[in-house]
């Protein structure tokens, strides 16, 4: 049996107990060479060109991890093109932080996809199979677990902060780890359901891959410079 990044790392070292230092790092250097073990993308278009791909469309989804930004980029697409945007966490959580039962939410959602016009915020990817076909564009924002991690964290800690001056705002421990574990096993976990599924209900669709938050402003720039953008 193959021995693993972390024994690898232990059998060079002198010392034959390993200190949580030891440990943490070597952790670290493991996520950061499986973001090269990523399913491979769909057909993309990335750059300062890619905001033309989605000039003329009136339904477009943004996926991606939970911290990895969609929210902003959601919100600045929406005022650029004039469209509503649809939070899908507004819509699946319910008081306390209670999923909505899956029957009950597929029926939302393929009422909600009927619409004339929407940018839908949210991966929620065993719901794909009926929002792609439904979409005329997909964004997917591709950013670092661990710099999705940091701003998950920081988000938490903000609403565990506020929690103490209003119990309604409260984030449970549960919801917090859930969370955390999904952001860490997202690039092996979900990314490659959120391709398999692009691939199978998106054949012909633009998809736009947007680098990190730096990718952001490059690619607004370039919707807003479209003749169609600027019209709108």
């Amino acid at each position: 049996m193959d021995e693993t990044p972390i024994q690898k790392f232990f059998a060079t070292k002198r010392s034959p107990s390993p200190t949580s230092c030891d440990v943490a790092w070597s952790v670290f250097q493991t996520a950061s060479s499986e973001m090269d073990a990523f399913a491979p993308s769909p057909p993309d278009l990335r750059g300062e060109t890619a905001g033309s791909s989605i000039q003329l469309a009136r339904r477009v989804l943004v996926l991606g991890s939970s911290g990895s930004g969609k929210t902003h980029l959601s919100a600045r697409l929406g005022a650029i093109l004039g469209l509503a945007v649809v939070h899908l966490d507004d819509h699946f959580w319910q008081p306390g932080f209670s999923p909505r039962e899956d029957e009950e939410w597929r029926n939302v959602l393929a009422k909600m996809v009927e619409r004339d016009s929407w940018i839908i915020d949210g991966t929620y990817e065993r719901t794909l199979d009926l929002r792609i076909p439904h979409a005329d564009a997909i964004i997917l924002l591709e950013c670092h677990r661990l710099r999705c991690l940091e701003r998950v964290l920081r988000r938490l800690w903000i609403g565990w902060m506020q929690s103490r001056r209003s119990a309604l705002l409260g984030v449970s421990t549960p919801f917090a780890l859930n969370l955390i574990r999904y952001v860490w096993h997202y690039p092996t976990v979900t990314r490659p359901a959120v391709v398999a599924n692009i691939q199978r209900y998106g054949r012909g669709k633009p998809v736009v891959v947007i680098d990190g938050p730096e990718g952001v402003a490059p690619f607004l720039s370039s919707l807003r410079a479209s003749p169609s953008a600027a019209a709108a």
